[in-house]
Order: structure tokens, then C-alpha cells, then sequence
């Protein structure tokens, strides 16, 4: 049954097509990153060819030199950014000893402080769990400064958590509403694992192709930020990474970016629980497009709306659409009020995020299993002009872009790129 699902995937050109255009664009713009950068990828990997062995008394030595050398205005290999960026990272990097120490100093001066409202308040018990949070970080030690763009573009991705939802809902679209545009489900019910094993064996196929989906975006933008970039030693502290200088995760770069991939396969997989509940309950696809387009929009108003200190700052925090800004999640410790005590939003939005993924699909086979033989019904005109169609992969693409409203989607995930593109760009710097 399952080998029969991916004979539906397998024979869907258009999806295929979709697939490979997508990924092809996804790249592209991965790559187009490189020109918001006051400095090209071969003037970074060049600086840290040079510094390669360096201890860190070296590297400043290094980098205080080119600086003079700039400021008098003698001509450097390398640009001015690049040396100031470097500079910053490294002062950061030489600071982290003092920073871990002084986490307990702080607690200490700040719950001293009458500011916070009384013991029983979401501020104070915040900050008496902080100390404990960075207890599992020995790394007393200097860390090295190796390159980190490579791992920020490769787990920042533009446009990829756009372009990789719109393809979990394809995938799902294919294997639960081909059946029904057959007009063989009728058919298929009446056997005798038609209900719940189909259901199963459906999910099961969804669940294979959205994780190879996830997993070739994350390869993807992976390998193209360490051939720009270069990736450096994957087993030195994840505290390395520019913008990661408060995490609180005692693991190396290796052991996060396998963190990273896990995290974006459960996003993929929460999306298509959501699709399947919906074309599970739906009887057409129109209803299928609208009420998922619809539950898109109000995950992405949410997380970009609701700051973080608002009373709602939950619908931001416990939002899949943080799921796929993974590094949001990880790269700093906090804590989500929950009726006055602080837990951590690592665990309560993951957790969260499977129980949500539970229930849609234990509620979609229960409708699978107990609807009745419904004609599925298309939206479009009753009468239609009768057309010839020479080619098996122009009929697909008709009835996918046309008959079935699917040009829709496409147009609207362009206008959607087009307005948003400014909110996935980067300021140019580190």
C-alpha cells in the first residue's frame, strides 16, 4: 500500500518540476547572499587561510595590525569591514570566560534590585533559573576564532521555509486528494484496508517524502555556505557562531547543525499533519487551498506581530513558524511565562508541537476512517468546452494549474516572496 502512495508522487511530473525549480531557487538565492556583504567570499576565506594555527594573542596581534596599516592608509589584502567584523567577533570570543563567570554576579545584583515586582513574579524566578541553565558549560577556555558564515547562511536560509512548505503541502495535496479526483475512493473504502492501514500507509508515505524534502533544503544551503564560506572545525563550541554568544547548549557545531535538521524535519512534519487533517476533512479543493493558505497567514501575522514582551507573547513563542527559525530558538536562553513561572521554550514549543501533531492525526484517521462514500467534489464549471490534449505532462500541468486551481497557489506564493523577501535579507556585515 505504501509502494502504491509513492507511485502517486513518483508519477506527479508537475510536482517533480516544482521540486526541482524550487530547489534551483532556493540556491540561487543562497548564493545571491554573498552581494550583501561589504566584503566577497574569497576575501574571507583568504583572511582565515592566513590565520590558520594562529593562538588567540596571535590573531589579534594580526588583526591590530592590519587596522593601523588601514588607518594610515596603506593598501590591505583585505577590506575594511572584514578586518572591523573580525575585530568584534574576536574581542566577543576573548570575553566568553569573563561573561560565563560573571552570569552568577549578575543574578545576584539584579535580584537585590526591588524592581522586579516581588519573589513570586515571572521576573524573578527568571532570573534565579539563569545561573543553572549555563551550569553544564565548562568551556573556560578562549574560544578560536574560524570561520562562521558559512554555518550562519546555511542555517538562515532566505526563502526556504517559504519554498519548503509550499512543497509539504503539494506532497500531502498529491497523495490524499489524487484518490478522490480518480473518483476510485468509493471503491477504495469498501476494501478491506481501505480505512485506517490506507490512512496509515498515506501518512507513512507523506511522512518519507517531507523528510527528504527537509533534509535536501538543509544539504543544500549547507553545502553552498561551506564552498562560499567554509565551515570550520564542527567540533568546536557552538558559542563560536556569530549571534550564538549567549547559548546555553554545551554541544559543538557538528552536534547543532544535526540539532538544526531535526528541528526543521519536525516544522516540515507539523505542516503536513496540519495539511492531511485539512484534506482529510474537506470535501473539495478550494476548501483545501483557503483554509491552508488561511492557517499559514495566521501562524506568520503571530510570530512577526506579537513581540515578545506582550501577554500573548505565547502565540509567538509556541508557533511552528519559530520551528523554522531554528537559530531564534537556540542561539540565546529563554524562558516563556507560563502563569508567572519561566519554562523553557526549547522544550515547551517542540513538545507542544508533537502533542498538536498528535492529535491532527489521530483526528484525521478517525474521519478518514468513518466518512461516508462522498463524491469528492471539484470547484469549477459544471459545463466545460471540450479540449485535446496530445501530452501526458501538459494534461497534468492543466489540471493541476487549471481545472484544480492550482495556479492559485503559485501566484500567490509569488506575491508572497516579492512583499516578504525584505524581511528574510540581511544587513551587510558578519
Amino acid at each position: 500500500m505504501i509502494r502504491a502512495e509513492f507511485r502517486k508522487i513518483f508519477d506527479s511530473k508537475i510536482l517533480w518540476l516544482l521540486v526541482a525549480c524550487l530547489v534551483i531557487v532556493n540556491g540561487y538565492v543562497q548564493i545571491d547572499k554573498t552581494h550583501d556583504r561589504y566584503y566577497t567570499p574569497d576575501n574571507y576565506r583568504a583572511f582565515f587561510t592566513e590565520i590558520e594555527g594562529q593562538n588567540p594573542d596571535e590573531t589579534d596581534a594580526f588583526l591590530e595590525e592590519k587596522t593601523n596599516n588601514i588607518s594610515e592608509g596603506n593598501i590591505e589584502n583585505y577590506p575594511m569591514p572584514l578586518v572591523y567584523d573580525m575585530m568584534e567577533i574576536s574581542a566577543e570570543l576573548r570575553d566568553y570566560p569573563n561573561y560565563l563567570n560573571g552570569i552568577s554576579d549578575n543574578t545576584q545584583n539584579m535580584t537585590a534590585a526591588a524592581i522586579w515586582g516581588g519573589n513570586n513574579t515571572f521576573s524573578y524566578r527568571n532570573i534565579l533559573k539563569t545561573p543553572s541553565a549555563y551550569q553544564n558549560i565548562t568551556e573556560a577556555s578562549l574560544l578560536p576564532l574560524q570561520p562562521s558564515l558559512g554555518i550562519e547562511d546555511a542555517t538562515n536560509g532566505r526563502i526556504s521555509p517559504v519554498l519548503g512548505i509550499f512543497l509539504v503541502f503539494l506532497i500531502v495535496s498529491v497523495i490524499f486528494l489524487r484518490d478522490r479526483e480518480l473518483g476510485i475512493m468509493s471503491i477504495l473504502y469498501s476494501t478491506k484496508n481501505g480505512r485506517g492501514k490506507l490512512f496509515l500507509s498515506k501518512c507513512t508515505a507523506a511522512t518519507i517524502c517531507v523528510i527528504s524534502l527537509a533534509v535536501l533544503f538543509f544539504l543544500e544551503n549547507l553545502i553552498i555556505g561551506g564552498t562560499l564560506y567554509g565551515l570550520g572545525d564542527l567540533s568546536r563550541p557552538m558559542q563560536t557562531i556569530y549571534g550564538f554568544y549567549t547559548a546555553n547548549l554545551p554541544i559543538s557545531i557538528g552536534a547543532y547543525l544535526l540539532l538544526y535538521c531535526c528541528v526543521q524535519v519536525i516544522a516540515y512534519l507539523f505542516f503536513a499533519a496540519i495539511f492531511t487533517l485539512i484534506c482529510t476533512a474537506s470535501r473539495n479543493n478550494m476548501t483545501v487551498y483557503g483554509v491552508s493558505t488561511g492557517i499559514c497567514i495566521i501562524f506568520v501575522l503571530c510570530y512577526y506581530l506579537i513581540p515578545t514582551s506582550s501577554p500573548f507573547a505565547l502565540f509567538h513563542y509556541w508557533n511552528p513558524v519559530q520551528l523554522l527559525h531554528t537559530n531564534e530558538i537556540f542561539a540565546t536562553y529563554v524562558n516563556v511565562n507560563f502563569f508567572g513561572f519561566p519554562i523553557s521554550s526549547k522544550i515547551s514549543v517542540i513538545v507542544l508541537i508533537f502533542a498538536v501533531m498528535g492529535i491532527c492525526t489521530i483526528i484525521g484517521n478517525m474521519i478518514f476512517s468513518r466518512t461516508r462514500n462522498l463524491q469528492y467534489k471539484k470547484i469549477g464549471r459544471t459545463r466545460r468546452r471540450k479540449q485535446q490534449v496530445h501530452n501526458r505532462f501538459w494534461y497534468t500541468m492543466h489540471r493541476y494549474l487549471f481545472i484544480n486551481r492550482g495556479i492559485v497557489l503559485v501566484l500567490g506564493l509569488i506575491a508572497f516572496s516579492a512583499i516578504f523577501s525584505g524581511d528574510f535579507s540581511e544587513f551587510p556585515a558578519k
